[in-house]
């Protein structure tokens, strides 16, 4: 009887433990891979955040109808991009292709709409401004 409760009590000190040192947490702005083919937008600088991704051609008219992988809403809530496709890319600010616009070319990363170089121009903010994208 004795040596049973000593089993019992040294278990409990052992096994919290191990369970602390398996507690990680998770990154939770960890960037997801965007892959040769894809045209991939994130919620956050940085390539960071839920992102949405694309093939190339997938006109999109409309982001108010588009989330992000974690559920967000896309509408106006990109911070970076990616294209990784061999098209360039019309990202507008307005649904329907509309309003200003920029243009991300083939295989080009801004990790920064916030602070996008226009060519040949100034710096600009699309910053939380897409709202559709064409090819």
């Amino acid at each position: 009887m004795k040596l049973g409760r000593r089993v019992s009590t040294l278990a409990l000190p052992v096994s919290g433990a191990i369970a602390a040192v398996f507690a990680v947490a998770p990154q939770a702005n960890a960037a997801a891979a965007c892959y040769q083919g894809e045209f991939c937008l994130y919620q956050h600088a940085n390539y960071t955040g839920s992102v949405y991704k694309l093939r190339a051609g997938q006109n999109v008219s409309n982001f108010g109808y588009e989330h992000f992988t974690n559920g967000d809403p896309l509408n106006d809530n990109a911070s970076s991009v990616r294209n990784l496709t061999n098209r360039v890319a019309f990202l507008y600010a307005d649904e329907n292709f509309q309003g200003a616009h920029i243009v991300i070319g083939s295989q080009t990363s801004i990790p920064d709409l916030g602070h996008y170089k226009v060519p040949f121009g100034d710096v600009i903010s699309f910053n939380d401004k897409a709202s559709s994208i064409d090819w």
